[in-house]
C-alpha cells in the first residue's frame, strides 16, 4: 500500500510557553534568523466542534525544511505541557481531504482543521499520530509561507513561478504601456465597494486614490487597480466598483494585517469627511493557487472579469480558464483561495484580465466562443460581473 503522504516534510514545529522567549533563545542559542511572527483568531474544528483559537507563530528563515513555533493555546491540540515541546511534522499536500482520510486510514486520524462552511477539511490539518505527535497537512493551495512549497522551480502553477502558457491567439493592438503583475505575487487584496453618494464620484475617486497610493508597500503591497461596472445597482449584491492589490509578501496571509497595523497606515484619511463615499461591500484577502496567460503580446490592461465562488476544485477552474484563454479575448486568467474576510467571503476568486476596447463585453464573447467549457460540477457561483479598469497605482 502506498503512504497517504509523498511529499517530504517542510517544517518542524514546537510548543512553546511564550513565543517572544523561545524565539530570542533560539535566535541566542542556535543562530535561528525568524519571519515576522503571525497572531489570528483560527476557528479551529475538531471532534467537540469548533474553537476560536487565538494562534501567535513564527517560522524560521530559510528552508525548506523550517523551524515553526507555536505558542501553547490551551483546550485545543496546540496546548504544551509547560516546556518546549516537539508537536508536528509539516507536509504539504495537494489534495487536503484525501491525505487527511487516507492517513486517518492508517490510524494517524484528523483531529482539528480549519472551520469551512463548504468542506470537512481546510487550509490545514492536524492528524495525532499512535506516538504522541501530530503531522499537519498543509494545503499547497494557501501556503502561508510560498517560498516553502516542494520543488518551487519546477512547479508550473504556483504563486512563485511564471504563469503557464496557453497557445497563442491573434494579436491585439496595443493601447498603452502594459500593467504586469509582480512574478513574486502570492495573492491579493480584493474589495468591493460603493459610493454612498453616486453624484460625488470625483471625490469619492479622489479619496480612493489618495488611500491606494498610501497602502502601497514594498514587500507587500506592489500595486493598486480599480475598476468599475457601470451597469451595476450600486446595492450590496451588486457592487459597483472593485479594488484588487497584488500581494507580494511570502506569507500572503500576514500581508494586510501587518499593513493595517503598520505606523504608517493611513488613518488619518479616515478622518476626511470624503471616507464616507465609501461604503464597503465586501474586504477580503486571498491566495494565489495559480495563473494561466496567452503567449502573444498584448495591450494595455482595460477590464477584468470577475467570479466569486464557493466549491469544486483547483483543477475545475483552471480548464475554465483555459478553455476561454484559448479565444483571444482574454490575456491572463488567476485563481485565488480565500484567507480571510467580511462579510461571508467566497471561498474562491476567479480574475480574467483582458485589453479589449469594450472589456464589458469579453466574457460573454469568450463563452459564446469557447469550444467547449468544463463543467462546474460542486461549484456555487455567487456572482460574475465584468468591470473596466478606472485607475492603476
Amino acid at each position: 500500500m502506498s503512504p497517504p503522504v509523498h511529499n517530504p516534510f517542510f517544517h518542524v514545529a514546537f510548543i512553546v510557553p511564550d513565543l517572544d522567549a523561545a524565539m530570542e533563545e533560539f535566535r541566542v542559542a542556535l543562530g535561528i534568523e525568524w519571519r515576522a511572527p503571525t497572531d489570528a483568531i483560527v476557528p479551529l474544528l475538531g471532534p467537540g466542534g469548533v474553537v476560536e483559537a487565538e494562534v501567535y507563530s513564527v517560522y524560521s528563515d530559510g528552508g525548506p525544511p523550517a523551524i515553526e513555533l507555536v505558542q501553547s493555546v490551551p483546550g485545543t491540540p496546540l496546548v504544551g505541557n509547560g516546556g518546549v515541546s516537539f508537536h508536528h511534522l509539516g507536509f504539504w499536500t495537494d489534495r487536503l481531504a484525501d491525505s487527511s482520510h487516507d492517513l486517518g486510514a492508517h490510524g494517524w486520524p484528523c483531529v482539528a482543521t480549519v472551520a469551512s462552511p463548504e468542506s470537512n477539511t481546510s487550509r490545514f490539518t492536524l492528524q495525532q499520530s499512535p506516538h504522541g505527535f501530530y503531522v499537519e497537512l498543509f494545503d499547497t493551495a494557501t501556503p502561508r509561507h510560498a517560498d516553502l512549497l516542494p520543488n518551487p522551480n519546477s512547479r508550473k502553477d504556483t504563486a512563485l513561478n511564471t504563469a503557464s502558457k496557453i497557445p497563442p491567439a491573434p494579436s491585439r493592438t496595443r493601447v498603452g504601456t502594459n500593467r504586469t503583475h509582480p512574478r513574486e505575487r502570492t495573492g491579493v487584496r480584493f474589495v468591493l465597494t460603493n459610493a454612498t453618494d453616486p453624484g460625488r464620484a470625483d471625490d469619492y475617486s479622489a479619496w480612493y486614490d489618495d488611500y491606494e497610493n498610501a497602502i502601497i508597500r514594498p514587500g507587500l503591497l506592489a500595486n493598486a487597480f480599480r475598476f468599475e461596472n457601470p451597469h451595476a445597482a450600486g446595492t450590496p449584491t451588486d457592487p459597483r466598483y472593485a479594488a484588487i492589490y497584488d500581494i507580494v509578501s511570502p506569507d500572503p496571509a500576514s500581508a494586510w494585517p501587518q499593513i493595517e497595523n503598520s505606523p504608517g497606515y493611513p488613518r488619518h484619511l479616515f478622518d476626511d469627511p470624503r471616507s464616507r463615499l465609501v461604503a464597503p461591500a465586501l474586504r477580503a484577502s486571498y491566495a494565489l493557487t495559480g495563473s494561466l496567460e496567452t503567449d502573444r503580446d498584448h495591450g494595455d490592461l482595460t477590464g477584468v472579469h470577475i467570479i466569486l465562488s464557493d466549491g469544486g476544485t483547483d483543477t475545475l477552474r483552471k480548464q475554465r480558464a483555459a478553455a476561454l484563454l484559448k479565444t483571444g479575448l482574454f490575456y491572463g486568467a488567476s485563481r485565488f483561495r480565500i484567507i480571510e474576510g467580511s462579510p461571508d467571503p467566497p471561498a474562491w476568486l476567479e480574475v480574467f484580465e483582458t485589453d479589449l476596447h469594450d472589456p464589458l463585453s469579453a466574457y460573454t464573447r469568450a463563452c459564446d466562443g469557447a469550444e467547449s467549457q468544463p463543467a462546474d460540477d460542486g461549484v456555487h457561483q455567487r456572482s460574475s460581473r465584468p468591470f473596466a479598469l478606472v485607475a492603476g497605482h
